[in-house]
């Protein structure tokens, strides 16, 4: 059992955490997930690190024995070597939201989270200013420490490009006054 995205912000409060619905703040994409498989999970184990719903189609396919077809281009992994208490390895996620909904704090853009790093890049298409938050230490993304972190901004931008590069032409676009400026970003590599 999981949930798409975060909850309407008018509906249900979502402090300590910043955004909600169809923002790509941690309240639009940080939402509970329960799994129960007798024999395989163990009751009330937790495990605190992102999944994403990718993870459960490629799970699926691991439990079935099934090979990923050759034409699936996923990043998904299998959750099997965490149902037996293992941490994936440390992961990127991506999410475009192209559309901008001010009542529920989204602003068009793409966003980008390295585990690794901890940090998440946020790239606007309404050419505000880029933000990064380190979401190990700021869940609530309270401080933007884009000014403090330039080589980590950098190549997570740049990362971030690249996959747009690849994936935009077959997106949805942002509204039309956007178009403009995040094709002109999309050009921009530093």
């Amino acid at each position: 059992f999981y949930s798409d995205n975060g909850p309407t912000t008018n509906d249900v409060p979502c402090a300590p955490l910043n955004g909600g619905k169809n923002s790509t703040y941690e309240a639009g994409e940080r939402v509970p997930a329960f799994m129960v498989w007798n024999g395989h999970i163990t009751p009330a184990s937790e495990y605190q690190h992102p999944i994403y719903l990718g993870d459960v189609f490629d799970t699926i396919l691991d439990v079935a024995g099934v090979n990923k077809p050759k034409s699936h281009d996923s990043d998904g992994m299998s959750l099997l070597p965490v149902f037996s208490g293992e941490k994936l390895s440390p992961r990127e996620f991506i999410w475009y939201f192209p559309d901008t909904r001010l009542h529920w704090a989204q602003r068009a853009n793409a966003a980008i989270y390295d585990e690794s790093y901890g940090m998440k890049y946020i790239m606007f298409f309404n050419g505000d200013s880029d933000e990064l938050y380190d979401i190990h230490n700021d869940v609530a993304e309270t401080e933007n420490i884009i000014e403090q972190h330039p080589e980590i901004s950098k190549k997570l931008r740049n990362r971030l490009v690249e996959f747009l590069n690849k994936y935009y032409p077959k997106m949805p676009p942002p509204p039309e006054e956007y178009q403009p400026i995040i094709e002109k970003r999309l050009r921009e590599v530093y």
